[in-house]
């Protein structure tokens, strides 16, 4: 991955999920890769051991859990790919929604506000359709 792509991938993961679903998604990798393709320190637990499967962030003070545990799993990627081995993510339909945009425009300020005021003409033509439902049902009222 390229600098800035890692710098994006991390700012969006960090504004749309919690340290809990970091620290899950970082277990469930940890359960389906091996540790001589992206390194035992992937599956150090704060005591030092390897647990596989139950990996845990390294412990450090510049950065909080969440953001290590991030670092992990990127690595973790980056490794695999560089070995060539490849994990299919299944991610259930219900839950599409969940995934945040990762292009490096989207995280500026302008893109932020067209998207308002996309938002914004969207809400006011539901609103628009809802007061025409609301007169058409009250006209058929008085018929």
């Amino acid at each position: 991955m390229h600098f800035s792509s890692v710098y994006n991938l991390r700012a969006v993961v960090l504004g749309h999920f919690s340290a809990d679903a970091i620290h899950k998604a970082k277990e469930t990798l940890a359960q389906h890769v091996a540790s001589s393709v992206v390194g035992e320190a992937f599956f150090t637990t704060r005591r030092g051991s390897s647990a596989r499967g139950k990996a845990k962030a390294r412990t450090g003070k510049a950065k909080e859990k969440e953001e290590m545990e991030l670092d992990d799993i990127i690595e973790a990627m980056e490794a695999m790919d560089k070995a060539g081995v490849s994990v299919e993510f299944h991610i259930p339909a219900f839950e599409l929604h969940l995934l945040p945009r990762t292009r490096p425009e989207d995280l500026l300020s302008v893109t932020f506000m067209e998207n308002v005021k996309r938002l914004e003409a969207r809400v006011a033509a539901l609103d628009t359709h809802a007061a025409l439902s609301t007169e058409q049902m009250s006209i058929l009222k008085q018929k």
